[in-house]
């Protein structure tokens, strides 16, 4: 078809789609990839195929310039220099960053909340973003890519990092676009962001991000002072069991710009390498410190008092136990804007804990 009546790659595979009854190859990408299609049936199959093997013409086709990146694997991948069509294999840690970054994203993994509704972790509490409003092609859940609606999206990279790495899965995408796996796990967070902004070709909005949240975090030092107190962040699950954290994303580096020190558990975490670890309940006298940081999950059903009411029922009365607690300065944060790392994330902590912080000060 592209060839014969001369049109781009784009429009034929609209033709296809539309033969078979769908709005556009979007939308056939879609449903193929959400199994709802009611023409989940040979000719869809078909289709589907086919862009499984335009995807790589796809690429030579868009005639990108090209350069030379070492991934967190140590390997040498060649990359468009300004990607037009990014696929992201994890949402709230890749996709939602590039959101911000206004980079050139095509599709990405999605999730089901507690209503049975797909979204875009943290993209959508922070931006709005959804896949309905943003065109972006839903490709699976976490750990269930579709390799043929991936195919399908017509990705010129496809970003992937190493808290979601897996061999299987990178030999399939290698197949398909150029892939690239960042460091995601083993080195700062803002690290991280920066080389999510090298590959999408968009370093000059981060330096630009890079440079507010820094001044911000100098207003803030002027706003609470110079700040020397230790914290601990934990969760604790349905089971009664606590999840102790090394490090929190954004919260954490907003903690720690500010002057914080975090001890207890999580610090005997971070000197052991290791970033998250399960342990009983016991040992909730070990997270005392100046300040106590908890959770709430809005996509679970969450809201501001779910920590402590989830603490309460296998503890009661725990408060009595951390003086912390009992003072007032157990906080729970929103999961979404805590945990992952953005220019908006940072920016946000540092005004919720600025206000939950600066009427309170520690003697």
């Amino acid at each position: 078809i592209r060839r014969n009546e001369g049109i781009p790659l784009h429009a034929a595979l609209d033709q296809i789609a539309s033969s078979e009854g769908f709005q556009n190859w979007s939308d056939l990408s879609r449903r193929y990839a959400e199994g709802s299609a009611n023409q989940a049936s040979k000719a869809v199959r078909r289709a589907v195929g086919i862009a499984t093997l335009s995807a790589s013409i796809a690429t030579s086709a868009f005639g990108q310039e090209m350069r030379s990146y070492v991934d967190a694997l140590d390997r040498t991948v060649e990359i468009p220099v300004d990607p037009q069509r990014i696929h992201a294999e994890r949402d709230h840690t890749i996709a939602m960053p590039l959101i911000e970054l206004e980079a050139n994203l095509v599709s990405t993994v999605g999730r089901y909340d507690s209503e049975g509704e797909l979204f875009i972790r943290a993209a959508d509490r922070i931006f709005g973003t959804t896949f309905e409003n943003s065109g972006l092609l839903f490709v699976g859940n976490p750990g269930q890519t579709d390799f043929e609606a991936v195919a399908a999206a017509r990705p010129d990279l496809i970003v992937m990092a190493t808290d979601s790495y897996d061999q299987g899965v990178l030999s399939n995408f290698e197949a398909i676009a150029p892939t690239v796996v960042l460091n995601s796990t083993t080195q700062p967070a803002l690290d991280y962001y920066r080389d999510l902004a090298d590959v999408a070709g968009r370093l000059d909005s981060y330096q630009a991000g890079l440079a507010k949240y820094e001044a911000l975090i100098g207003e803030a030092r002027g706003w609470l002072g110079e700040p020397d107190h230790t914290y601990t962040k934990f969760i604790v699950l349905d089971d009664g069991e606590i999840v102790a954290f090394s490090s929190y994303g954004a919260l954490s580096i907003v903690l720690e710009d500010l002057g914080f020190e975090m001890v207890g558990p999580g610090a005997e975490l971070r000197d052991a390498g290791t970033f998250a670890q399960r342990m009983s309940i016991e040992r909730i006298q070990d997270f005392d410190a100046d300040y106590i940081f908890d959770t709430f999950q809005t996509a679970a059903g969450d809201g501001p008092q779910s920590p402590f009411e989830r603490i309460e029922a296998v503890l009661p009365n725990y408060c009595e136990l951390l003086t912390a607690c009992a003072e007032g300065r157990h906080i729970a944060l929103m999961r979404e804007h805590a945990f992952p790392v953005s220019f908006f994330t940072l920016e946000a902590n540092v005004h919720y804990l600025v206000h939950s912080i600066g009427a309170q000060q520690v003697d």
